[in-house]
């Protein structure tokens, strides 16, 4: 009978510790944030000064009545074994630079309501690294983290007006070696087919393309600006809208490695028009 009791303690240990091994074993792994630290920020120039005959664009009309906000887009890329971060990097900001060079007035900044100081100030540039994987942010993508993918703060520097680039970008690196490039622009300058020009020109710049593209400059003769323009008080608060847009831009955001367009049915499922009082006392 002592042995048995021995026996049945012994049992009773073990099995203990088999349901805490189990229970180990079974438990969930907490899920880490995904992180993104900003490594590196500067300002991109044109490769070339911009010539003193063209230091002042006109806004033409439709340019004047557009708000100077900030819209944005997110490119996410693959990652590609054979090219390492610091040579992608390298390549985006020389492609860009040279890029700026035809396109001068996205590298100036607001002079008023009229025109573009086009002062070769440069395009802010901003590189960062996240702590995961882009494919695990595509299968669950993360609506607030988007606002990681971005060189500045929305609720703090919506606009572009007060001495602020007219274009921000910011080139996030993941873990497994895929990018996210955030184009962000003025409003009152670049609208969106013009961004797609420009982001044509940039990737065929950057793969040393054979076919040019160059911008024409043509709005503010087509749409002269109104000299007696009286600019709405700009009293509206920062706001986030995402939709899918049927613009090309995958198609021509190739830098050499094939973006992919990612699946955002399961988080933006809605298309919103929205309404927004920018209190100029108008119906």
């Amino acid at each position: 009978q002592p042995r048995s009791r021995a026996t049945m303690q012994a049992l009773k240990s073990t099995t203990i510790r088999s349901l805490q091994t189990v229970a180990k074993v079974a438990k969930p792994k907490m899920e880490r944030a995904l992180e993104v630290l900003v490594r590196a920020r500067e300002s991109i120039k044109p490769a070339y000064p911009t010539p003193e005959h063209l230091r002042n664009f006109k806004l033409s009309l439709m340019d004047q009545i557009n708000f100077p906000v900030y819209v944005s887009t997110i490119f996410l890329y693959k990652a590609d074994g054979n090219v390492k971060a610091d040579q992608i990097s390298q390549c985006l900001k020389s492609s860009l630079s040279k890029t700026l060079t035809k396109f001068y007035p996205l590298a100036g900044r607001v002079k008023d309501d009229f025109s573009i100081e086009c002062n070769d100030e440069g395009a802010e540039y901003v590189e960062a690294f996240a702590n995961g994987f882009l494919f695990e942010y595509l299968q669950k993508p993360d609506q607030n983290l988007l606002r990681d993918f971005h060189p500045f703060n929305y609720a703090e520097s919506p606009v572009a007006s007060n001495g602020g680039p007219m274009m921000r970008m910011q080139a996030t690196f993941f873990k497994c070696g895929g990018l996210a490039i955030t184009v962000c622009t003025c409003h009152k300058l670049i609208d969106g087919v013009s961004l797609g020009i420009f982001v044509n020109s940039w990737t065929t710049t950057a793969r040393a393309g054979n076919k040019e593209v160059v911008p024409r400059f043509v709005a503010s003769t087509i749409f002269p600006a109104s000299e007696s323009f009286v600019p709405l008080p700009l009293h509206i608060s920062p706001v986030q809208a995402n939709s899918i847009v049927n613009f090309p831009y995958y198609e021509a955001a190739d830098f050499g490695w094939k973006p992919v367009a990612p699946d955002f049915s399961k988080l933006f499922g809605v298309k919103l028009i929205m309404l927004m009082d920018t209190n100029d006392g108008r119906e």
